[in-house]
């Protein structure tokens, strides 16, 4: 049987410094969302907040949520990390 994990909750998003993402099902618009900004208490599952945002372009609730877990990903990294275009020979 595999193993079962608890839901991320809007305060393990605040915690670790991630970012969270609001996508719409009706026509695929997406927009980051900041967790803080969010008027829900920090023990909410993500999963539970499917239908709680409207999207703006469409204006369907037919929406749902995901960690952006590459939130302020340039802070994190080291600056020697990424890619190096070899030199024109």
């Amino acid at each position: 049987m595999p193993e079962e994990f608890e839901p991320v909750t809007i305060g393990d998003l605040i915690a670790g410094n991630h970012g969270l993402t609001a996508h719409c099902r009706n026509c695929g618009h997406w927009k980051s969302v900041n967790p803080l900004a969010i008027p829900l208490p920090p023990c909410r599952p993500i999963p539970a907040l499917e239908g709680a945002f409207k999207c703006t372009l469409c204006g369907s609730r037919n929406t749902c949520a995901m960690p952006d877990y590459n939130k302020d990903k340039e802070n994190r990294l080291p600056r020697a990390a990424g890619w190096i275009m070899p030199p024109a020979q």
